[in-house]
């Protein structure tokens, strides 16, 4: 077993990737419009989808208790969001490069994933003020609703119970991994709306 300070020394040694994520994240500009939010949900959808399909596949690997017929549901949040903003939400047909299909590798995907939800509840709030959204307008970024604390606090327990020291570069490696990818789909957006890149990606 490993101790509490695994997930710590996660959230450091990804400390790089997940500030590239922050850096491109496109949505809290002055003038953002409801159009650019929905652009962002498109780009996501693409990417929860085939990581969620991939974690599903492998879902043997995993413990019970991370009970994952309820954490991947964030592709059909996704959905749900671009149905009432009455925009395409047919599955994107794309191919990432998902190769980790140990424990650690899929705990890795999740450990990215689980995050964002945590965070989407500060975004949630700012993006129903700034772009007047309803509710069911933000599925996505209100996660679990009030379960959100809870389901991270469950997440952390398993990875706590069930990772051992020799996981943790397989564990470093697929978080690195979904933050790279994440990070590339909010840069093309960007560039998409044609946006100034951040002075650290120059």
């Amino acid at each position: 077993m490993v101790n509490d300070k695994l997930l710590a020394r996660l959230k450091k040694d990804t400390l790089v990737e997940h500030q590239k994520c922050e850096a491109t994240f496109p949505l809290f500009g002055e003038h953002t419009q409801k159009s650019e939010y929905k652009a962002y949900l498109q780009s996501m959808h693409k990417i929860y989808t085939e990581i969620e399909e991939h974690i599903l596949r492998h879902q043997e690997t995993l413990p019970a208790s991370l009970e994952l017929e309820k954490r991947c549901q964030k592709r059909l949040w996704i959905e749900q969001d671009l149905n009432t903003l009455q925009t395409d939400a047919t599955p994107p047909q794309t191919k990432l490069d998902l190769t980790e299909n140990s424990l650690a590798g899929v705990m890795g995907y999740l450990y990215v994933l689980e995050g964002a939800t945590l965070g989407g509840q500060i975004i949630s709030k700012r993006l129903k003020q700034s772009l007047n959204l309803d509710d069911n307008q933000l599925n996505f970024f209100s996660g679990y609703g009030p379960q959100t604390g809870p389901m991270w606090k469950n997440f952390t327990k398993v990875a706590e119970e069930n990772l051992q020291e020799s996981d943790y570069e397989i564990l470093l490696r697929s978080a690195n991994q979904v933050f790279q990818i994440i990070a590339k789909g909010m840069w093309d957006l960007v560039r998409v709306e044609g946006l100034e890149p951040p002075r650290t990606w120059i």
